[in-house]
């Protein structure tokens, strides 16, 4: 048997995991501002208001590559991204220069 080195998820995974599968289909929890940053998954305070938050943040902490979970102040941060839905525009890679010609 092969094993294949494992990679660790990217911001989009996590963030989209954890808005689709974890929270919209397990739950039935819609919460439009959550984002992921270097595995930390942030949500705007508020966003999450249900009884049962630290239930929920602690199973969005088990996703693979996430390292915590956060809320956000408003005051202090405001929603500034794109919705999880969209993926950031990445730039176009262009073929390195030869560095003989």
């Amino acid at each position: 048997m092969r094993l294949w080195p494992c990679r660790t998820p990217g911001d989009d995974y996590i963030a989209g995991y954890a808005a689709s599968n974890m929270l919209k289909h397990k739950l039935m929890l819609n919460v439009p501002s959550l984002t992921a940053q270097n595995g930390v998954i942030i949500f705007l305070e508020g966003a999450l208001n249900i009884p049962d938050r630290s239930n929920v943040m602690q199973m969005l902490a088990e996703i693979p590559g996430v390292s915590a979970v956060k809320i956000a102040e408003t005051a202090a941060r405001p929603m500034t991204q794109a919705p999880v839905a969209d993926v950031p525009a990445q730039p176009a890679k262009q073929p390195a220069e030869r560095w003989w010609r």
